[in-house]
């Protein structure tokens, strides 16, 4: 029997861009303890056991009140946060006919970003995501 980690998890994050594929939706976290006051995307971790395309779809809606269209994987991001859980992050490329968010409670800003702009106003940790999309 195999025994199961506890401190693996999945993740996933939605790159919602607009139709046009010009405009990128980013939004900043609240001043709180994990890494207070960053530019992130919207996304987060899967229930155990959770279909990532589902939970990214739940995630979406709960984080900024949008119904995505999820369109493909493109990367996927291993990582220890300093909690000690080790992540499996997916990047998908997604879009939602509309634009009209509203934030959880967990963040204080937003917008949707040209590309380039958010590339230099997002956390580093995703600026190769970006750089991927640009290409």
């Amino acid at each position: 029997m195999v025994k199961e980690n506890v401190n693996f998890r999945v993740a996933a994050k939605a790159f919602i861009l607009n139709k046009n594929r010009e405009m990128l939706l980013i939004r900043r976290r609240l001043n709180d303890v994990m890494k207070p006051g960053i530019w992130e995307i919207p996304g987060g971790r899967m229930d155990p056991g959770e279909n990532p395309f589902i939970g990214l779809k739940r995630e979406a809606k709960e984080e900024v009140d949008l119904d995505i269209d999820i369109k493909k994987p493109f990367s996927v991001k291993h990582f220890d946060r300093s909690d000690g859980q080790t992540i499996t992050m997916i990047c998908f490329e997604c879009y939602s006919a509309n634009k009209d968010v509203k934030l959880s409670e967990e963040h204080i800003d937003f917008g949707w970003f040209a590309l380039e702009e958010a590339k230099e106003k997002i956390t580093p940790f995703l600026k190769n995501e970006v750089e991927t999309l640009i290409s």
